[in-house]
């Protein structure tokens, strides 16, 4: 039966439409809401119903209309093909029945995340266990397929802690204790992850004077830490029955030391090849025992 025909059909009574070789549609079934991730065509699988709620398998439904083009287009044959992210709504229509679907356009290009690695140091109480704290700054972003980001795009935010991190009731995420945890983001079918590792400050020294051919020395227990310093002449980190990462004097740090036992951080200050004759270093440091 041609659309117009049917059309016709329709404006008469039920038992004039019953002649004209058709039940009347009184509903349509349809998903309430369609997410697509890609731009491939689409068809959204709709039926119409009679009264008795019984498919009429030989009446097409189409899509009469639809509230945002630049979002959602759709072609002579009801195809659907997402443009941009974003919501439309198309009306579908089997008349006189109809039926509004909400067609989320989710086209994500890429979810970045910066920074790429997060640290966070929590500090000792009164009695040496740590101080939980809010993480540091973080940021997932969508990116569209226009090379822009996507504002306010629902991104999921879970955690892989172990205890290690929680997430606080304004919706936050703490850290508990040190350890290592990963943050995931999830939007559409993109994915995107952040290492966190959380240390626990052990000293910090700020403006320790280093004579030339001298060292700092600063006792540890059993663990792995990592050295943050900065200075105004060139030094060098080394670990006294321990293992420091290799790295040339400099006025900038951040080795990891690693001790199987009891030993001690030396913060050296090469000077003048050693003579004890150059200048005493400005020494600006934190000690960190990390997992």
């Amino acid at each position: 039966m041609s659309r117009s025909l049917r059309a016709a059909c329709f404006t008469l009574s039920l038992i004039a439409v019953s002649a004209c070789g058709g039940a009347a549609p009184v509903t349509i079934r349809a998903p309430d809401r369609l997410d697509v991730d890609d731009t491939a065509l689409q068809r959204i699988e709709a039926v119409a119903l009679d009264e008795a709620g019984e498919p009429i398998n030989d009446l097409a439904v189409y899509v009469s209309a639809v509230s945002d083009p630049s979002v959602l287009q759709v072609g002579h044959n009801s195809e659907l093909q997402c443009k941009a992210w974003g919501l439309a709504t198309i009306t579908l229509e089997a008349p006189p029945a109809r039926k509004d679907v909400v067609v989320a356009c989710r086209l994500v290009e890429e979810l970045r995340v910066a920074p790429q690695r997060l640290m966070t140091v929590l500090t000792p109480d009164s009695t040496g266990q740590p101080t939980p704290r809010d993480l540091g700054t973080f940021q997932f972003q969508a990116i569209g397929y226009d090379g822009k980001a996507i504002k306010d795009a629902p991104i999921e935010v879970t955690a892989t802690a172990e205890g290690v991190l929680e997430r606080t009731p304004e919706g936050t995420l703490r850290a508990l204790k040190p350890g290592r945890a990963t943050i995931h983001g999830v939007i559409a079918d993109h994915t995107a992850s952040l290492e966190v590792e959380v240390g626990l400050l052990m000293t910090t020294r700020k403006g320790a004077d280093v004579e030339d051919a001298g060292h700092l020395g600063i006792p540890v227990e059993p663990g792995r830490y990592r050295i943050a310093l900065g200075s105004d002449q060139p030094v060098r980190v080394r670990a006294a029955g321990g293992e420091c990462e290799d790295h040339e004097p400099a006025l900038a740090l951040d080795p990891i030391c690693t001790f199987q036992s009891a030993g001690t951080v030396r913060i050296e200050n090469p000077g003048s090849m050693g003579l004890g004759l150059g200048d005493a270093a400005k020494v600006t440091l934190r000690v960190v025992k990390v997992p």
